[in-house]
């Protein structure tokens, strides 16, 4: 919960519009279902302009969360990141790993990758791990990209097996591995080995080798070094 405060607090300091606007929407007595419908219709009221932050703000959620500042971050993830803290708040019940779970089920393509992008900084973060592991399965690029991507979420929650499932994923549809983060610390004997075995199953097959491998390569030559 302390991340949270930090969180609202950087919010009211840095992102005060979509700040206060977000506090006006919490009501007592609001049901789970209406709670869910705000979350929702946030997209049409914010959009996707990004927020930037100033190079002092940028080092102080460095310092506080120990990850870069989450420039991905468009207006409408900060709203509904603000949104499930503050509604968590009030109903402690609300966001709960079933509660997650079908927000990703039945949530549009806009709130699947808000809800990717946002996973770290949620209140009970690690209680979303195996929802969180079974989106490596979508079949969009832009939600696996969002988790993926600049996401502290998958180094500090993903068993080695899924945080290699999703590097190898990463690698099958050519997105580019060192935006990974973690990746230099995770990588070990078991995933080089099934990288190159899928590089050279393309190879044989005369077919280009993924961008990503690369990176991949330079860190199994610094391991073998």
């Amino acid at each position: 919960m302390q991340n949270q405060i930090h969180i609202q607090r950087f919010a009211e300091e840095n992102v005060s519009e979509i700040y206060k606007a977000v506090r006006q929407l919490i009501v007592p007595g609001q049901s789970h279902y209406e709670r869910l419908g705000i979350f929702a219709s946030l997209h049409r009221a914010w959009g996707d302009d990004p927020v930037r932050a100033t190079g002092k703000a940028a080092a102080s959620w460095a310092a506080q969360f120990s990850q870069p500042f989450p420039f991905f971050f468009n207006k409408t993830d900060w709203a509904r990141l603000l949104f499930l803290i503050m509604a968590s708040e009030h109903d402690a019940d609300f966001l709960t790993a079933e509660t997650f779970d079908s927000m990703i089920r039945r949530g549009d393509h806009s709130e699947q990758i808000t809800l990717a992008k946002i996973l770290f900084y949620l209140p009970e973060a690690g209680e979303y791990r195996q929802t969180a592991e079974r989106m490596i399965a979508t079949n969009s690029s832009d939600v696996f990209k969002s988790l993926a991507h600049h996401n502290p979420y998958p180094m500090a929650y993903f068993s080695d097996l899924m945080f290699q499932q999703m590097v190898l994923k990463a690698l099958f549809i050519d997105l580019p591995s060192r935006p990974i983060l973690g990746l230099d610390q995770r990588a070990n004997a078991e995933l080089f080995r099934m990288a190159n075995d899928y590089v050279r199953e393309r190879e044989i097959a005369s077919r280009s080798v993924p961008r990503g491998f690369a990176y991949i390569e330079s860190l199994q030559a610094e391991a073998r070094a």
